[in-house]
């Protein structure tokens, strides 16, 4: 059953917002291609790697170049034309980039026969990343982490500040208990 301009035009119409907002939801887009050059990934596949993106807030969707062009211009995101070619897929990380990247990464490892999908370009704040950046990105630790080293980089000089100044009345304690240890001492009898 075909559909009728009307019906075409309203579901382009529909693509073309949903792309919109996640571009605009997305801390970074990787353009992805998902058939190389002899089979493509497996449903079976595109499944797996959905379901472990998803567990980091990440998608993998599949959209029309001619679509994908017309928002990344719309967007003001230039260079991505000469990869908007051939079937494309794009990965969403939502949430942390990092973690997003390195989903991807260990996907396309785990199929080293294959290296599908194949990176082809990130796009993050305002940038694009070749896979080699895309490779380093992931290989950072994850937000979390980086949040914890940096909390105990910024608390570090506070302690070792507190420390030295505790210490002064700590050590004049010490000294206040050893001179009355020695009063103590002097004033005892000899036996």
């Amino acid at each position: 059953m075909a559909l009728t301009h009307a019906e075409s035009m309203k579901r382009k119409e529909s693509a073309l917002q949903e792309l919109r907002e996640k571009i605009a939801e997305a801390k970074i887009a990787i353009l992805t291609d998902y058939r190389g050059e002899k089979k493509g990934l497996t449903v079976k596949e595109v499944t797996d790697l959905r379901r472990k993106l998803r567990e980091n807030k990440g998608e993998y969707r599949v959209f029309k170049n001619t679509l994908a062009k017309k928002v990344f211009n719309e967007v003001k995101v230039s260079g991505l034309d000469e990869h908007l070619k051939n079937p494309v897929a794009i990965v969403f990380g939502f949430e942390d980039p990092s973690a997003t990247s390195k989903t991807l990464i260990d996907f396309v490892e785990e199929k080293k026969d294959r290296k599908l999908p194949e990176i082809k370009v990130g796009y993050m704040d305002g940038q694009l990343l070749n896979p080699v950046q895309l490779k380093s990105l992931a290989s950072l630790p994850p937000k979390p982490v980086l949040l914890g080293t940096l909390v105990r980089t910024l608390n570090a000089p506070i302690q070792g500040l507190v420390n030295v100044l505790s210490g002064v009345p700590r050590n004049l304690v010490v000294a206040l208990a050893e001179i009355q240890r020695k009063k103590e001492e002097a004033e005892k009898p000899a036996e």
